[in-house]
């Protein structure tokens, strides 16, 4: 029997605005939207309170006013003193969307991440993204070369790769939309 768990909370409660950064990266998000978060796991949802960890199991799919995910299973480690959370291990199938609003009413731009894991840690307002990762913002793709290679996308646009990676600038007009 298969078991279907929602959850339902304030991910900016959750994370202390932990995903409101920097307009530079896209992949973060639009930090001026606001609500919940839902997470839904197809198989399995548990929340152990005296480790201060959360664990979502099957087809999860993370839906927030600033980013969708999915993937095959989400870890999240919560800070035990402070509330918040710690670090968010997000394992199989990665993939992240978001999507910037134009401040002119133009178009918006959609951009990706997926790989085969990503950890999004706190400390240094990161994520990391492992296993032949691709990041696409507007019409420029950063692609892996490598199975080993790591992209790491910081929340002041930094991105960083370690590994064998080919990137793709494509100029886009106003008009034109962006390669899917």
């Amino acid at each position: 029997m298969v078991r279907k768990s929602l959850l339902l909370f304030s991910f900016s409660a959750l994370t202390g605005g932990l995903f409101a950064q920097d307009a530079k990266l896209n992949l973060f998000g639009d930090s001026n939207a606001k609500g919940p978060t839902i997470v839904t796991a197809s198989q399995e949802a548990n929340f152990d309170s005296q480790n201060h960890v959360a664990v979502f199991v099957g087809n999860v799919q993370v839906q927030d006013p600033q980013f969708s995910m999915t993937c095959d299973k989400l870890t999240v480690q919560l800070n035990k003193d402070e509330g918040g959370m710690k670090q968010a291990n997000a394992d199989g199938n990665v993939f992240i969307v978001s999507v910037k609003k134009s401040p002119t009413g133009g178009p918006d731009e959609k951009s990706t991440g997926k790989g085969d894991s990503a950890i999004y840690t706190t400390s240094d307002g990161r994520i990391a993204l492992y296993g032949s990762p691709q990041i696409q913002q507007g019409g420029n793709t950063h692609i892996s070369t490598e199975a080993s290679t790591k992209m790491f996308l910081y929340k002041d646009g930094r991105l960083k790769t370690e590994g064998g990676s080919r990137t793709i600038l494509q100029a886009t007009s106003k008009d034109e939309k962006a390669p899917k």
